[in-house]
Parts: C-alpha cells; structure tokens; sequence
C-alpha cells in the first residue's frame, strides 16, 4: 500500500532530525578531542612547526615608485621524521619615469625552495590497529616489520623510509623583466622589453648500507646507493618595436595610417647531469 502523506511527512521529518543529532554529535567528538585516530596514523603523526611569514613595503620619491616584498614559509608537514618543505622569496619592482618622454619598468624576483623526502601513504592506510610503529630493536632502529603476523613485502613499517631515507632538492629561479617606452613626438614611439627566466635544481639521494628492507629478492636497497643530480634552464626574450601614425595623410579626411616595425629574439638553454652508485 501507498503509505498516507501524513506518516510520510512524519518519517521524513524524523529520518531529518535523527541525522542532524548524529552530526551534531561528531562534531562534539571533534571540538572535545574525543576522537581517538587509528593507532597507525596515530604513531606517524605529529605536531611539527608551520610559518609563512611576509613583508613588503611600497612607495614614491619624486618620479620614481618602488615595490619591494620578501617571505619566508616552513612547513615541516605532520609526518614523524620528514622535514618537509621550505621556501624563501624576494620581490623588487621599480617604476622610473625621466621627463614627459621616457619611462622604464623594471620587475624581479627570486624565489628558493627546499624539498625533502615523501612517505608511502599506502602502506600506513593498511597498518592494523595495535601495531606499535615506533618499536625499536636491540640496536636502536625501527622493526621493518612491523605487523609480526605478516612478513610479505607490504608490511614495511612506512616510518623506516621516513627515518632512514637521505634526501633533498634545491631549487632556485630567478625572473626578471625591463621595458621602456620612448615618445619623442605625438606621432612616434618606440618601446622596447626584456626578460629572463632562469631555474636551476639539485637533488641527492642515498640508501646507506645495510638499508633494511623486507625482501631482499625484491629489492637491492640494503646493498646501498647513492644519486645526485643537478640541472639548469634558461630563456631570454628581446623585442624593440616602433610605431609612426599620420592622420589624414595627403589632406584625405578619415584616413588613418600606422607603420609598425617590430624585432624580437627568444632563445632558451636547457643542461643536466645525474650519476648514481650502488654497492657501496
């Protein structure tokens, strides 16, 4: 049978207030701290440091205008053992402006970042509850294993990357710009740009000897390794261009004429080097 609108209204009504109770009460759980994670993700995080700090000022002296800035972020992340990520940055903008004719524009920045290790977020998803992550043997260093009931590969405790994986990358860019513009008539002016981006990177990472590992027929990380690369980019724009107008040339009324004349030059640069070692 049909059920009546009226019990309909009612059960729907219902259905609505028994589901705003429970969400009510999960935030509750979240706001008093009751909400206890599973013990994996418990043991690999952390309260580390987070700070993005800025400062940056402006201004004018007579015919020039500045716009500086500089910031600093440290983001350490919530992962025991990983340093996370850190970025420093300057900016410098500066307007010149020389008589009525003549203006200049000049843009940088330079900007350097720092990267360190990621941890495998699958394995921590499959830790059951109960396992002590950050048990120790005899000699101070993380079970490999840490669930003794499983000893195949995907039971690599994923803090032992995190605490025993040696890795960085550096990366600087720089970005600059320059563009003038010069009108000695009414009807003619000249303008002319500049620019250059450049980016350079670096990174190393090493596998000590002895590495632990949970299989040694599936990986060769406990015989020990050892990568470092670098790598660079670089482009450069130029372009001059200059425009003459005439309004009703040759005494023709509603005529308008333009000659423009453009040069441009692009060309970007590009080299790496990587070597590794294993064995060692």
């Amino acid at each position: 049978e049909v059920i009546p609108d009226a019990v309909f209204h009612r059960l729907t009504f219902f259905l609505i207030a028994v589901g705003m109770i429970f969400l009510w009460l999960q935030v509750q759980i979240l706001l008093t701290g009751l909400y206890v994670p599973p013990s994996g993700v418990a043991a690999a995080t952390t309260a580390n440091l987070y700070s993005n700090n800025n400062v940056d000022m402006s201004g004018r002296f007579g015919n020039t205008g500045f716009f500086a800035s500089a910031s600093n972020l440290i983001q350490e992340g919530a992962i025991k053992f990983l340093d996370g990520y850190r970025r420093n940055t300057a900016r410098l903008n500066v307007d010149q402006t020389v008589g009525e004719d003549l203006t200049m524009q000049v843009s940088t920045m330079y900007a350097r970042t720092t990267n360190y290790p990621e941890m495998s977020f699958f394995r921590l998803t499959r830790v059951p509850a109960g396992i002590d992550l950050l048990r120790r043997d005899s000699r101070g260093r993380l079970f490999v294993r840490s669930n003794p009931l499983n000893q195949g590969q995907q039971n690599h405790n994923p803090l032992g990357d995190a605490e025993n994986l040696v890795q960085r990358e550096d990366i600087d860019r720089y970005l600059g710009s320059f563009t003038s513009r010069y009108t000695p008539f009414s009807w003619l002016d000249f303008e002319g740009n500049a620019s250059l981006d450049r980016r350079r990177d670096n990174f190393f990472t090493l596998f000590e000897k002895g590495y632990r590992v949970t299989r040694t027929n599936q990986s060769t990380a406990y015989l020990g390794s050892y990568s470092e690369g670098a790598g660079s980019d670089a482009s450069y724009n130029f372009s001059l261009s200059g425009t003459a107008r005439q309004n009703n040339p040759l005494g023709i009324s509603d005529l308008q004429t333009r000659l423009n004349v453009r040069y441009s030059f692009e060309r970007a640069d590009a080299d790496g080097l990587s070597a590794s070692g294993n064995t060692l």
